[in-house]
């Protein structure tokens, strides 16, 4: 095997061929959203919940910022971009409604609440707190409904189970903010995880654990020291040199793994 295995696929069934060619990977730890589950129709159905109950022009300002986000997270931090400037401006927004929270836990860039309040900004609409709520409650019914496990995600964890791997499935996105009076956000890690909770019954049924972040997201250090621990239960033996981490994200799920010395693969299904 190499010292260091660093690749990217179009899909598991191709990554396949790199685990057969290096049989010391020992456990895989995967992003969950885009990587193993396809995200997209959920938050196509999660964006017409929105558009439904606060009108098209909210929907479609709060869907451009998210996409912005993820195609931000997507590229790494040197990487020339049209929209870089859009993006490092969406980072200030979201910093400046997180105040209150972000020195402690980091900023949230996955956060629904904040996108809402930005497009509502942006289109010259006020919301109430019980708006902002219940758009997200909405917002996430709908994508919950909606998401699937990609068609290669079920084959590859039997590929896995067949050779003894541990697939250890792993979230910090899509972060969920209490809304106070006023719209005021704050962030509580267990009103956070247990809200996501709800959304992961078919990755439970593939994965030996799954670790949602919160109170840390990705790429925040602490994020991925948990993630070790956690696969080192699965694998008590486990080295960097045996670790094998997916994601979609180079920023945000493959960056500080590699810098580790931890085995990456980049999954981009675009």
């Amino acid at each position: 095997m190499n010292p260091q295995l660093n690749v990217s696929v179009k899909g598991l069934s191709e990554l396949q061929e790199y685990l057969d060619s290096n049989p010391s990977i020992a456990c895989v730890a995967s992003d969950i959203d885009y990587t193993l589950v396809d995200f997209e129709p959920g938050n196509i159905a999660g964006s017409r919940a929105i558009r439904d109950f606060l009108g098209d022009e909210i929907a479609s300002e709060s869907s451009r910022l998210f996409y912005l986000i993820l195609e931000g997270f997507r590229r790494s931090a040197d990487e020339i971009w049209d929209e870089r400037d859009d993006f490092e401006r969406l980072m200030r927004d979201l910093s400046r409604l997180e105040g209150r929270f972000s020195e402690l836990y980091g900023l949230r860039v996955w956060s629904r609440e904040a996108y809402l309040l930005l497009a509502a900004q942006a289109v010259g609409r006020v919301l109430t707190a019980k708006e902002l709520e219940e758009a997200r409650d909405r917002f996430f019914l709908a994508a919950r409904d909606a998401s699937r496990l990609y068609p290669d995600t079920l084959p590859f964890s039997a590929y896995l189970s067949r050779r003894s791997i541990p697939l250890l499935a792993m979230t910090g996105s899509d972060c969920i903010l209490c809304v106070g009076p006023g719209c005021v956000l704050d962030y509580n890690p267990d009103f956070s995880r247990e809200y996501k909770e709800r959304r992961l019954g078919d990755i439970r049924s593939i994965a030996q654990d799954v670790f949602i972040g919160d109170p840390y997201d990705k790429p925040d250090g602490r994020f991925f020291d948990e993630m070790w621990t956690r696969a080192l239960k699965l694998c008590p033996t486990l080295t960097g040199e045996t670790l094998l981490v997916l994601g979609d994200s180079e920023k945000n799920d493959l960056e500080v793994p590699r810098s580790r010395g931890w085995n990456t693969c980049l999954i981009d299904r675009k």
